[in-house]
């Protein structure tokens, strides 16, 4: 299958790109529809943007390493899955993929998700969480990822959650949270009530040492 945008994509194909473009790609997208509208079609295309080295404004580049592979359909973290008819769900361990290369190709695309952000390392923030027996700061970005949390203020969220771990240290996890702290996550960074109940459960756990056990 090649891909293609039909015409009645043209809208959802932008926000995809508009996402994909800020870095707030969610860890996977639902695409639903009558049948007959284009559905794969769409999906096909899509991810051939996602994997793109030299994704610009106006999509993929078509020329890159990963473009070129896709095209043939030789790309490595590029696999179709179809159901078995009269079947809504798919076994990974039907010998199409096991659940290892699927979990694998899972944390590429984690990978690819972040880009640059994940290779881009601040040391004077994984210190101070390494003092609260955070070893892995990519953990922890994952986790909140998987919290939803945007990726794009993925950083200012760990600056934020950092004083809000210190906050439980001194006050105790049973305290309210600081009305500037709770500013700062609802006010500067417009996090939803739901976004800031995972990034204070976080906080909490990692200030009494329970990370680990989410």
């Amino acid at each position: 299958m090649t891909g293609h945008v039909l015409p009645w994509h043209t809208k959802a194909m932008e926000r995809f790109r508009r996402a994909l473009a800020g870095q707030r790609m969610h860890h996977a997208w639902l695409i639903r529809g009558a049948k007959g509208i284009g559905k794969a079609s769409f999906a096909e295309f899509a991810a051939r943007e996602l994997l793109c080295e030299q994704f610009g404004a106006n999509g993929r580049c078509g020329k890159c390493k990963s473009c070129l592979l896709s095209s043939a359909g030789n790309h490595p973290d590029h696999l179709e899955l179809i159901a078995e008819e009269g079947k809504t769900e798919i076994g990974v361990d039907k010998g199409e993929i096991s659940r290892e290369d699927a979990d694998k190709k899972y944390s590429r695309f984690r990978s690819h998700l972040l880009g640059k952000k994940a290779e881009r390392k601040d040391p004077v923030l994984e210190n101070h969480f390494k003092k609260f027996g955070i070893d892995d700061i990519d953990q922890l970005k994952n986790h909140l990822l998987d919290k939803h949390i945007p990726i794009d203020k993925l950083d200012a969220v760990l600056g934020g959650m950092l004083r809000l771990v210190h906050y439980f240290k001194s006050e105790g996890n049973n305290q309210k949270i600081n009305p500037r702290l709770e500013a700062y996550f609802k006010g500067r960074l417009g996090l939803t009530s739901y976004h800031t109940t995972q990034v204070y459960k976080t906080a909490r756990n990692i200030a009494s040492g329970r990370f680990s056990d989410e």
